[in-house]
């Protein structure tokens, strides 16, 4: 927001079509929709109505945070926009997609769909196992086909984090905890591949495909 409200003559290479423009308010009602989620997701947890509000929200902040990211990544942007707008949204859409799946989760469990009432012999374990492997898929698609390695690493985070708790809280999930095990060791192989494959296009100027006009190094 403070570089944003710079003068144009302290920052004459900033890309003013892109934030006053393309852009305009759409930061500021992201921003709105953010506190929003947080309000309906805090005080009306626990209740479907909640948390099913508390979906829509986040829905519409995911969809905002991807057409933002999408505009960041699709223009030339100087190294204070790249790392600020192009990476922090990367970061931030790349947590937003795991909280949407949660939200999601949370709201089917309040609909219920918890042990024992699970169909077609799912508990809430496997049926865990099932979403992350879902989830293991979505972040790259969207890592690959966006040309983004930095989103497809935020789901290497949120396994090691929700290990981790498991580790600490319920050591009793050994399935759970070999799952996650599992896919963030292919999480970090895939997203390995991915980073070296683009850094090399930077490192030895290799032209991407002339169609490939996107991505996190887009415009380097």
């Amino acid at each position: 927001m403070v570089y944003q409200a710079l003068p144009g003559d302290w920052v004459p290479e900033r890309n003013d079509k892109l934030i006053f423009e393309d852009l305009g308010y759409h930061f500021a009602a992201n921003m709105v929709i953010n506190g929003l989620w947080l309000i309906l997701f805090m005080t009306g947890g626990g209740t479907t109505v909640g948390f099913g509000l508390a979906l829509v929200d986040i829905i519409a902040m995911l969809t905002s945070n991807i057409w933002i990211l999408y505009q960041a990544s699709t223009t030339e942007l100087n190294l204070v926009e790249a790392l600020s707008l192009r990476g922090g949204f990367t970061i931030y859409s790349g947590w937003v997609t795991a909280a949407t799946i949660l939200n999601v989760s949370f709201l089917l469990k309040a609909l219920g769909l918890a042990d024992p009432n699970i169909l077609y012999g799912f508990n809430e374990e496997n049926l865990t196992e099932t979403v992350l492997w879902v989830a293991l898929v979505i972040y790259n698609l969207f890592a690959y086909s966006q040309r983004n390695p930095l989103y497809g690493s935020i789901f290497i985070w949120v396994t090691l984090a929700i290990k981790s708790e498991l580790l600490d809280k319920h050591a009793d999930l050994t399935s759970l905890i070999d799952t996650l095990t599992t896919i963030s060791g292919i999480q970090i192989v895939s997203m390995v591949v991915l980073w070296t494959l683009l850094s090399s296009e930077i490192i030895y100027d290799l032209d991407a495909p002339s169609n490939w006009n996107t991505g996190l190094f887009y415009g380097w």
